[in-house]
């Protein structure tokens, strides 16, 4: 599936993983409704759109693997988050305001999603500059 790359002589890379993944997981869904083709892709307990805690959206590929894992682990709450994310909710703010707890049930596993990133370039000085929205990420 990531054939279409340079394969790095230390293996395959996130983002090559999270394809390989994404291809494994479409493979099996359209397996699974090969047999009864009116099935929907979803079934109605899947159609919540995957959110991080903040309450942002996944988009693109990303919502449409989560909707997948969510399907295939039941899942009833569609929210996901980073290990960093964890550890910033479970530090107290720079005010000494407590923040809201969060865990992670023993057992559970990583999931992979894609991150897309983009660097403006400046016309006339040819400088690199990040857009004002990436900083929110």
């Amino acid at each position: 599936m990531a054939g279409y790359r340079k394969k790095n002589a230390d293996g395959p890379n996130s983002e090559d993983k999270a394809l390989d993944l994404f291809a494994e997981m479409m493979i099996e869904k359209i397996e699974s409704i090969r047999k009864d083709w009116k099935k929907p892709w979803f079934t109605e307990g899947a159609l919540q759109w995957p959110k991080n805690l903040s309450g942002r959206e996944y988009n693109g590929m990303n919502a449409f693997m989560l909707l997948l894992h969510c399907e295939k682990e039941g899942y009833k709450i569609p929210r996901f988050c980073t290990f960093d994310c964890v550890q910033r909710l479970n530090n107290p703010g720079k005010d000494g305001k407590e923040l809201p707890r969060v865990s992670v049930l023993r057992g559970e596993k990583s999931f992979p999603v894609m991150l897309t990133t983009f660097t403006c370039i400046h016309k006339e000085t040819k400088e690199c500059t990040t857009p004002h929205f990436l900083d929110r990420l």
